[in-house]
Formats: C-alpha cells, structure tokens, sequence
C-alpha cells in the first residue's frame, strides 16, 4: 500500500476516535437529542470524499462496534451506516461537480435516511414508542448544523495533513 492510503486510513482512524469522543462526551440527559449523529457524518463524508477507502462492510462492521459500545440493539446502527455508505457512494459519484444545493441535498438526504432507518428498526423491534422517536428529529437538525462545522474541520486538516 502506498504511503497515502496509510495516510487516509490514519485520518480515518484518528477522525473516528474525535467523533467517538465527542458522542460519548457526558451531557445532561435531557440534551441528548441535541447531539448531531457524528457517525453518520463520519461515514458521509469519507464515503463522499475518498469513497475507494471506505466500503459498505467497513462501515457495517464500525456499526456494530458502535451498537456494541453503545448498547443499542444489535445490528442497527451497522445496517443504517451499510445502507448510507452504499447510497453516498451510488449517489455521491460526481460529488465534487455538484453546486452547493447539490450538495446540501445529498447530505441532507443521507442523514436522513441513517436516522429513520435507525428508527424504523427501533420502532419494529419495540426498543421505542412512535412518541419518543419524534424527538429524534431534532437530532436530524442539529445533525444538518453540524455538517458545515464538520466539514470545514475535516476538510482543513485533510489539506494540511493529507497533502
């Protein structure tokens, strides 16, 4: 492998212990659907920029271990983050031609569907009332607010340690 593969997957994984450690960050728990889902932006923005590094079992596989660390039921947040890296790389292909509403949609849209996926699976298996996962759509717009701040970040330090 070359040196810059390293180099992505060595931002991938430090990248991913900042996002761990800002979602495991303790807050008070009536703020805890004020949190942005930071691994589904994770896996967006990899997926849409460096798509050849990140496929649909990595990101099955880191949502399991995130299911697992987070003791949420087994198996949804890996299918939720299957399915949006499969739909950002399918649908992402020319992400770089895009404008800005373009853009904005895609992400929009991929976050989205994480979620209510996530929800839709929670709801099947009984782990939460049609009335708590409402709430949940807060998490969907503080999710779109972060996304700028996200990206920025990341983007910033790709160029400065990527290149």
């Amino acid at each position: 492998m070359n040196t810059k593969g390293l180099a992505i997957y060595r931002a991938m994984a430090l990248s991913l212990a900042t996002i761990l450690l800002l979602s495991f960050w303790p807050i008070v728990l009536e703020w805890r659907y004020f949190r942005p889902d930071w691994l589904a932006l994770w896996l967006v923005f990899w997926s849409l920029y460096y798509p050849q590094y990140i496929g649909v079992w990595i990101a099955f596989g880191i949502g399991l271990l995130w299911d697992l660390s987070t003791g949420s039921l087994l198996g949804s947040y890996g299918i939720s983050c299957a399915v949006v890296v499969y739909l950002s790389r399918r649908l992402g292909r020319n992400y770089m031609m895009f404008n800005g509403v373009e853009k904005t949609v895609l992400v929009m849209f991929l976050l989205l569907i994480a979620i209510v996926l996530r929800l839709a699976i929670w709801l099947l298996f009984g782990e939460l009332s049609v009335a708590q996962s409402f709430n949940y759509l807060i998490t969907v717009a503080t999710s779109f607010l972060a996304w700028p701040l996200l990206l920025d970040a990341l983007v910033r330090w790709q160029n400065s340690y990527l290149r």
